[in-house]
């Protein structure tokens, strides 16, 4: 899940496309 979350940083834009699950999702992850 590390991977995934310094992409989220790295990408901020993809997660604002991403589906709102999986972004509320990756909001808990991140926080």
């Amino acid at each position: 899940m590390k991977g995934a979350r310094k992409n989220t940083f790295l990408e901020p834009e993809k997660v604002l496309v991403l589906p709102l699950p999986f972004q509320r999702s990756k909001k808990l992850d991140f926080i």
